[in-house]
């Protein structure tokens, strides 16, 4: 996929276009695609602005080239003239998260992400490690986007061309900046955030469950697709994890055992409960109560678990 971060910071901000996915269309002479474009233009008070604009071209016989998301004007007289982009990319989100069914937080009830923390992020961390996270935040808006705002042979490129050649995103492997945006915003925030990126991995393994070509396409990813993270606040160490039920491995169930010593792998077998079972997410929480203390030639960590939390949430739809 292309790194989209570096991509809109070397723009020269004339009209300018990338190219997200394409397919070669099988009945007509053409090509399907999905581009991202930047186009510059004057604000309210002449100063110039840059807008992005999301297009799938080739899938209406009526419109070759449709519009499907605009992003804010983002001014270029700004220190930060993408700041209203991710703010928006990450307002989006959150606002069109799954949410769990004995949620205490509707989404109509989260407050607006405030500029200042992730103008923070931006700030202190390296462009190389941001461009990780920004490509993350990228690629979930896309889905939502191409998945649920767009004809479904749009959402079938997405699936195919671009998440899944990028599965990696949705794993540890860029954890630092996405745990320090998870620490600002706070637990509602956070929670629309991970249950965003659980349901799309569901969304993709139902796919590659399905035998429509993703295991041969697109193999799992060598790091289990979940996420996990450690903090410390007020004398705590505080651990959380995310981790979508069906990209878990199984390996047993509870129940009578069988004579060989190990338990029976319990199936569902109605369609409607595996369908229910795959949109579940285990949340974990493990807080320690801990003190240092120090020795000569070496340091004593005393803890003690002070609270665990497990939470199986469903990501589903009010």
């Amino acid at each position: 996929m292309l790194d989209i971060w570096s991509w809109v910071c070397d723009l020269t901000y004339s009209t300018e276009w990338a190219e997200l996915a394409n397919s070669a269309s099988s009945q007509e002479d053409s090509t399907r695609a999905i581009q991202l474009r930047a186009e510059m233009t004057s604000g309210s008070h002449s100063d110039l602005v840059v807008i992005f604009k999301v297009c799938s071209l080739g899938f209406h016989l009526d419109n070759p080239q449709k519009t499907l998301w605009v992003s804010d004007a983002c001014p270029l007289s700004s220190d930060k003239p993408l700041l209203p982009l991710l703010l928006q990319l990450l307002q989006e989100i959150i606002t069109r998260s799954p949410t769990a069914h004995d949620s205490t937080c509707p989404r109509s009830q989260l407050e607006k992400l405030k500029p200042d923390p992730v103008a923070w992020i931006m700030d202190s961390h390296s462009p190389e490690s941001f461009s990780s996270f920004f490509n993350l935040v990228f690629l979930s808006r896309l889905f939502w986007l191409c998945v649920f705002d767009a004809p479904s042979e749009v959402g079938s490129l997405y699936f195919n061309s671009i998440l899944g050649p990028n599965l990696e995103a949705l794993t540890n492997k860029h954890g630092p900046v996405l745990r320090t945006f998870l620490q600002s915003v706070g637990v509602d925030a956070e929670l629309c955030f991970m249950r965003t990126l659980g349901y799309i991995l569901a969304k993709w393994l139902i796919l590659r469950d399905m035998g429509v070509g993703l295991q041969t396409l697109t193999p799992l990813p060598n790091q289990h697709p979940r996420f996990a993270y450690a903090t410390e606040a007020q004398g705590f160490w505080i651990l959380k994890g995310y981790a979508p039920i069906s990209a878990m491995k199984q390996t047993h169930s509870s129940g009578n055992k069988l004579n060989n010593g190990k338990f029976p792998i319990m199936e569902a077998k109605e369609s409607v409960l595996r369908y229910v079972l795959a949109h579940q997410q285990l949340e974990a929480v493990l807080q320690l109560e801990y003190s240092v203390e120090f020795y000569d030639g070496y340091i004593q960590v005393n803890a003690r678990v002070d609270n665990l939390r497990f939470h199986v949430a469903e990501l589903g739809f009010k």
